[in-house]
């Protein structure tokens, strides 16, 4: 019935047969404005601001406005810029650029609650068996001080030392095993070691802390003792490898694996070479280093080898050189092996270039083994496969070191370790190992306190749980959650609540991760006395939910899904727990950022459904049509659904353009005041061609009623990008600056289905057919009219069509 348009919109066509096929050229994009085909990046004409379209990277790589390190080494930890406004550019693209924060951002997000504020929270209503989330953000040594522990398990700091002494008592949880820790009676503190974690959705550890009666927690002491040094001995050296790494682009559609890390460091281009300085921690004067530069390709421009890398380590005269090619999308490592003086001057660049023009290359990460001197730059030192032999760790700013031996894996806290003064203010560690041995090292200055929140026991595994109507909320959208189950229990009965921080602590060990949701959502189905029947996740999802960019607008995490084109966002693998294209609950997301837009879009559902009937916009369908071509002939597609949709009782009106005026008709607030409004034809993230923009919105007045707004078109309910809202969000759910005085959103669309990628003609009219029967002719509730749409199209259309059409709204209700 209609067909979606190319990933950059709009001036290529895309027919059912090539369904199969991946993208043969996806460097080959169509610049709006003049329809001429490029082989720069694929963003769209600057008519608005930001114009994105479902292929365009997060960030366009341009040279002097991708903020590199700057002679400095890369470092993830230092991805903490912000982002300028978007500008446009010639030749019909636009732009952004990073900037340097005031504030780090998300670190302060982070500790949003003080110490006072959590011992607040957790003196109300506290028991002996309260539990805790402690979370840290990168490898080392922490501590929980005693006044702390005493205070968060409401005894006397006295007790608290008694039962830290026995090593009982205080259990520290990790991925469903226990972590020992280490009671020192010197600093009056307990010790763990916390490993790094990062991915996607996270770039947090999680413990649990809480109490148990029986069971030893704490880690021997000296077990391996090897007898305490009487002397230091000079530093030596050993294997490290470092990681350099930078997250600066988003590319989610050129990836095929719906798990895969999207975020890269670089788009290399024959007009855009990567060159970066190159610096490790403490590297030996000699010594051979290997570095390992981990690419992937992102075009496939022709048959055979179509990207051919080459990487140059340049430093004071010394120059390694080495090229490799490969075909398509593959990956592919270039290994060099450099002289260490080279990297010991601390004057190492490298330089990746490559020699086909058109062809696009990813790097993701440079590792890099080599000798690293016994130094703890900062304070710290963590040595994986230490051989046996005296050590002495130098450059340490305290007298007071700590030692632990085989730190992830059976702790042993060392104390049998010798600390000298070295003359400069700093200090040495001498130890002995009777065995090749991790061990980290670290002066009391450089250990850190975790963040700590009061974990209230949730018990989502018992079978005596059920429910009608289930909320999936972060409890930073509180009132949304309690205002719609409030207003649900009326219509719906058993409504009940599930934060999400609590599916993390019972599916995922506290970590934020997108298949704990699924898995809890498998649990409700298969266990619980009652399944529930509707699920609305409550809260936006952006493709940064680390918020690397800074627009801490991603509540409830993106999944992907795998298309022809790469991939595309998706709810569905939340829904369909059984992988069998459908969803299992009548499900939707209500995509907001705020309290107060949630609270208003609840409100906006609530004004619609206790309308009276009015026939004259309740009955009405208004279908709008693009020109043809050859994506697909449109004005027959909107001609067929126009007397679909009034053999099952509708009054039906459709626009054609260039005939009609269908910008006009889709910009006219009485428009929306209709049970639909349906589009057809080329459309992007937000925008629907040239006819209307998600800055339209703002001028709408059509209180009166609200549209479902079905949009078979590319891309439309997209919310990949942090701070810009795809169209079909702007429509349906209100900016805070949009609500009026009563803090009411009465206009656009009280919801949407649309696709979140590239989509194919035929099969979206499969699913757009089923769709009106089950909406319109049976009155089903939307989420039941989508999981109907699914079912009916099994076997008629592509698998992934199942995917990325998805519900913005209230899965529950019911058009007027």
């Amino acid at each position: 019935m209609i067909m979606l348009l190319q990933l950059t919109g709009c001036g290529d066509s895309i027919q059912s047969s090539t369904a199969q096929q991946s993208s043969q050229a996806v460097i080959s994009t169509t610049n709006e404005q003049s329809g001429q085909q490029t082989s720069v990046e694929e963003i769209p004409s600057v008519d608005e601001k930001p114009v994105i379209s479902p292929s365009t990277p997060v960030q366009i790589s341009l040279p002097g406005w991708s903020r590199e390190s700057d002679n400095k080494k890369a470092r993830p930890k230092e991805n903490r810029d912000e982002w300028s406004e978007w500008r446009s550019m010639a030749a019909g693209f636009v732009a952004r650029k990073r900037k340097m924060p005031e504030t780090d951002t998300q670190q302060v997000l982070k500790r949003y609650a003080s110490r006072d504020e959590l011992k607040k929270n957790l003196k109300k209503g506290r028991s002996g068996k309260q539990a805790h989330l402690v979370k840290t953000s990168e490898a080392g040594l922490y501590k929980l001080t005693v006044p702390m522990l005493a205070d968060l398990m409401g005894k006397r700091e006295s007790k608290v030392r008694k039962l830290l002494s026995k090593g009982k008592y205080v259990k520290l949880g990790y991925q469903g095993d226990k972590a020992q820790w280490h009671y020192d009676a010197a600093s009056d503190a307990l010790y763990f070691v916390a490993q790094p974690y990062k991915s996607l959705f996270t770039t947090d550890n999680a413990f649990q802390l809480s109490q148990q009666g029986n069971g030893k927690f704490a880690m021997p002491q000296s077990g391996r003792k090897a007898g305490k040094p009487s002397l230091a001995v000079a530093p030596g050296t050993f294997t490290h490898t470092e990681l350099i790494e930078q997250d600066n682009f988003s590319y989610p559609h050129l990836f095929k694996t719906a798990d895969a890390n999207y975020w890269v460091w670089k788009l290399v281009r024959d007009i855009a070479p990567f060159e970066e300085s190159i610096q490790v921690t403490s590297p030996a004067e000699s010594g051979v280093a290997r570095m390992r530069i981990y690419l992937s390709g992102a075009s496939d421009i022709q048959g055979g080898d179509d990207h051919r890398v080459t990487a140059t380590f340049v430093s004071d005269g010394i120059e390694v050189e080495k090229f490799v090619t490969w075909d398509g999308f593959e990956k592919k490592i270039i290994e060099l092996e450099i002289d260490q003086a080279a990297l010991a001057s601390g004057n190492g660049k490298l330089r990746l270039t490559t020699e086909l023009s058109g062809s696009w290359e990813l790097l993701d990460r440079i590792e890099i083994d080599y000798q690293r001197e016994m130094h703890a730059d900062s304070n710290q030192l963590w040595m994986k496969g230490l051989e046996a032999g005296t050590h002495t760790v130098r450059g340490l700013s305290s007298a007071n070191v700590y030692l632990v031996e085989l730190p992830t894996d059976q702790p042993v806290w060392r104390s049998d370790l010798l600390v000298t003064p070295e003359g400069d203010g700093n200090y040495s560690a001498t130890f002995k190992l009777t065995a090749t041995s991790d061990v980290l090292v670290s002066a009391d200055t450089a250990i850190n306190e975790p963040l700590v929140t009061a974990d209230v026991p949730s018990n989502l595994k018992s079978r005596n749980k059920r429910a009608n109507y289930l909320i999936i909320a972060p409890r930073g959208l509180t009132d949304t959650a309690n205002t719609l189950k409030a207003y649900r229990q009326g219509t719906h009965g058993k409504v009940k609540i599930v934060w999400l921080q609590d599916i993390y602590d019972e599916f995922s060990f506290g970590r934020a991760d997108p298949q704990a949701i699924r898995d809890f959502l498998k649990y409700t189905k298969e266990r619980w006395r009652k399944a529930p029947e509707f699920v609305a996740l409550i809260g936006r999802g952006t493709a940064d939910h680390t918020n690397i960019q800074g627009k801490l607008d991603s509540w409830v995490p993106l999944q992907m899904a795998v298309t022809p084109w790469g991939l595309a966002s998706s709810d569905a693998s939340y829904f369909d727990v059984d992988a069998d294209g459908v969803n299992d609950f009548s499900a939707g997301r209500i995509s907001v950022v705020t309290d107060e837009e949630g609270v208003a879009y609840v409100n906006k559902v609530k004004n619609y459904e206790s309308l009276a009937f009015d026939g004259n916009w309740m009955r009405r369908v208004v279908l709008a049509a693009d020109d043809p071509d050859s994506a697909g002939d449109f004005h027959a597609d909107v001609a067929t659904a126009a007397a679909h949709v009034s053999q099952l009782g509708y009054d039906s009106e459709a626009y054609y353009y260039p005939t009609n005026d269908i910008g006009a008709v889709l910009r006219d607030s009485t428009t929306w005041e209709s049970s639909v409004v349906g589009y057809m034809g080329h459309g992007l993230t937000g925008r629907l061609d040239k006819f209307l923009k998600k800055e339209d919105v703002a001028s709408f007045d059509n209180s009166k009623g609200q549209a479902l707004f079905l949009l078979l078109t590319c891309s439309a309910g997209n919310s990949n990008y942090p701070g810009y809202k795809s169209l079909s969000e702007t429509l349906v759910f209100p900016d805070q600056a949009e609500l009026d005085a009563s803090g009411r959103f009465l206009k656009g669309a009280i919801a949407s289905v649309a696709p979140t990628g590239k989509s194919l003609n035929a099969d979206a009219g499969v699913l757009a057919t089923a769709f009106y029967n089950a909406a319109l002719a049976e009155h089903r509730s939307l989420g039941d009219a989508v999981t109907v749409m699914q079912s009916q199209s099994v076997g008629q259309v592509n698998d992934f069509m199942l995917n990325i059409y998805w519900l913005l709204g209230d899965p529950a209700l019911v058009l007027n």
